[in-house]
């Protein structure tokens, strides 16, 4: 072999040949000196054919297989002579059930609209689509300016800009209690003007405590209760408490009837 053939050969194959040669000090050689002392000592002797290096295998490796070997000796000793052994079944698979999911929601409706939605009395949830070109426009008006929200405080007449991703698609705002917004998405300029792109309805924010608000109560109709007492009435041969349910329900009665005449409640207020 020439110094050519013998340079695309790496150097783990370059000292295995050395080695076959028995070159002194090969284990200190570059891969360069490698070359030139095979190929000087090439062209008097017949090169050996290079040996591929031997893997190594691991610990780990060697245990596993013992271990295969062990099983499969195990196995072939309790198959008697003339006897078939069974190959494992095959693992049963499921069918496949089908989901119809429907159509897949597209990313953007080509709107350029902005929405505006009550999470709690102090945060409001926006979230916006400008595919149908009203980013374009407002990017070409306004070149350089920041994406905001302008969140229109129409209760006391002020606004906040807060700065989005518009990418993001969404965002949470913070606002106060009880007052009522508008949210418009648009370009800060660098000149400070608003060029606005999409503008939201206007949405209230419920007030932060317990409602002031008392529901009704549950009322009974007059020939309604008329029946209820009567059928009182009937029991009072069976059952020993049921002239003293009578009585109570006469005295509710007398009681709601000084507050609405023709209308009685029986059970007091209850919540709906």
């Amino acid at each position: 072999m020439n110094r050519s053939e013998l340079r695309k050969l790496s150097r783990r194959e370059l000292y295995e040949m050395a080695k076959a040669y028995d070159l002194s000090g090969r284990s200190r050689m570059t891969k360069d000196e490698l070359v030139e002392s095979l190929s000087r000592v090439s062209a008097k002797k017949v090169m050996p054919k290079p040996k591929p290096p031997k893997r190594r295998m691991s610990k780990r490796r060697v245990r596993k297989r013992r271990v295969a070997v062990r099983t499969t000796a195990g196995r072939s000793r309790k198959a008697t002579p003339g006897s078939k052994m069974e190959a494992p079944a095959p693992h049963a698979q499921r069918p496949q059930v089908y989901v119809d999911r429907g159509p897949e929601l597209p990313g953007s409706y080509r709107q350029d609209k902005v929405y505006a939605m009550v999470r709690d009395p102090n945060w409001i949830y926006a979230y916006w689509d400008l595919s149908g070109g009203a980013r374009e426009r407002v990017t070409a008006t306004a070149p350089g300016g920041a994406w905001v929200l302008r969140v229109n405080n129409l209760s006391d007449s002020v606004f906040d800009d807060v700065p989005v991703l518009i990418e993001s698609g969404n965002w949470y705002v913070p606002v106060a209690s009880d007052t009522e917004y508008n949210v418009e998405i648009g370009l800060l300029g660098t000149d400070g003007r608003f060029h606005a792109a999409a503008s939201s309805r206007s949405v209230r924010t419920p007030r932060m405590g317990i409602s002031q608000l008392v529901d009704e109560q549950w009322l009974i109709l007059e020939d309604e209760f008329q029946r209820l007492m009567e059928f009182s009435d009937g029991l009072a041969t069976r059952f020993s408490g049921s002239r003293f349910l009578s009585e109570v329900i006469t005295g509710r009665h007398r009681l709601a009837g000084m507050h609405s005449a023709g209308v009685s409640s029986l059970g007091g207020s209850k919540r709906k």
